[in-house]
């Protein structure tokens, strides 16, 4: 903020609102964005072809892909919900993938290979959302489930209705997980699951049409 060459770009009103709190006239050096999704791992997932191939969501091998720096919270988080899907499967013990990978291709085959991919915030549940592991995620095909976030409803509402995105809060979170992956077992719910997944992806396909969006905006 000292530097008068230094600007700082931002896509979240919940970062841009603390640093206003924490940093008073910081916020002067600060520049929100739209938000945007990136798509670092495409190349990966498409490799020259229109869409990736994705696996019907009830054939996936691994219940669960988690990925992230496992923090304190995000480990009592892992926990409670295998010891909830222990208690709800009878002692079964889910297909988790948590471990620290090599490479993006293994990434890649992680989230293709599952059918459920949480999100959890590090340390805190007040947060921006952890919109660039969507944007690894999504064009695989699994499920994302988010811990709810602190930026504006409007992308909760969005993301949910159009982007296959379920939200829940960090206490929630482990029962919706378990809850999603028996029904998956039921044919009807999953039937119900492969066409919204197959929808969602269309949407993310699609991407944000600025010139549409910019028009509608401007030009009312």
């Amino acid at each position: 903020h000292k530097s008068p060459l230094c600007v700082v770009w931002d896509w979240s009103e919940f970062n841009w609102n603390c640093a206003q709190k924490h940093l008073g006239n910081a916020t002067d050096s600060i520049m929100l964005l739209p938000t945007m999704f990136q798509g670092r791992l495409d190349r990966i997932y498409f490799r020259n072809i229109d869409k990736p191939t994705t696996l019907p969501l009830t054939e996936r091998p691994a219940d669960i892909a988690f990925f992230g720096l496992i923090t304190g919270r995000r480990s009592r988080f892992k926990q409670e919900f295998i010891e909830l899907y222990n208690q709800t499967t009878q002692g079964a013990l889910p297909v988790l993938r948590v471990e620290r990978l090599k490479s993006e291709k293994e990434l890649v085959k992680a989230y293709s290979n599952a059918k459920i991919c949480p999100i959890v915030h590090s340390y805190h549940y007040e947060a921006a959302g952890e919109f660039h592991r969507l944007g690894d995620l999504r064009p695989s095909g699994c499920i994302p489930a988010m811990e709810t976030i602190s930026d504006d409803v409007f992308w909760t509402h969005i993301l949910s209705q159009c982007g296959g995105v379920i939200f829940a809060n960090y206490t929630d979170l482990p029962r919706v997980l378990v809850q999603q992956l028996m029904d998956l077992r039921q044919p009807n719910h999953a039937a119900v699951a492969e066409t919204r997944q197959e929808a969602a992806m269309q949407w993310w396909k699609e991407g944000i049409h600025w010139d549409k969006v910019l028009r509608q905006l401007f030009n009312p």
